[in-house]
């Protein structure tokens, strides 16, 4: 389950997303931060579109950064059909965890919505991040989550069970 609070360390600082980001970014051309990259000083995890192909550039640059960041452990899941999670934990995370998902094919009840190659075209380098601009990123949460908290639908109907 994730929380805000997966990405604070024990301290209350958050950790350097923005840094991840750029090593994510610099270990592939096909690494990209889908959602929030507008907002990356926040706690919260890190959210990719990554095609397969790259998921091992992407897992060994993580570890790296983990290691940097004075964590005791990384986890790889492969669980979910089209996604990698990266998880960091332990040293210098405290209780807390941090996670990165790899998505190659964005599964909405079964049927892929989007895949990590559909978005690579428009995205964008700032500051040394491959990310979404805004409106494509709109898109993307939209087709990724019919009940996204950031879907103005969903607020004209009455808002999203458990987000005021």
């Amino acid at each position: 389950m994730r929380s805000p609070a997966s990405s604070v360390d024990r301290a209350g600082r958050p950790f350097d997303l923005p840094s991840l980001a750029r090593a994510l970014t610099a270990a592939s051309e096909h690494a990209l931060v889908w959602k929030g990259a507008g907002s990356l000083d926040s706690a919260g995890d890190l959210d990719c579109a990554v095609t397969r192909r790259a998921w091992q550039a992407v897992e060994d640059a993580f570890r790296a950064w983990a290691a940097e960041a004075g964590m005791a452990a990384t986890i790889v899941c492969t669980h979910a059909v089209g996604v990698q999670v990266l998880v960091g934990c332990g040293g210098g995370a405290g209780t807390d965890l941090l996670q990165v998902d790899l998505v190659d094919a964005k599964l909405v009840h079964g049927v892929p919505v989007w895949t990590a190659d559909d978005l690579h075209g428009v995205a964008v380098v700032e500051g040394g991040v491959r990310r979404l601009p805004a409106g494509a990123e709109g898109v993307a949460r939209v087709l990724a989550h019919r009940r996204d908290v950031h879907d103005p639908r969903a607020w004209a109907m009455g808002g999203v069970a458990g987000h005021a």
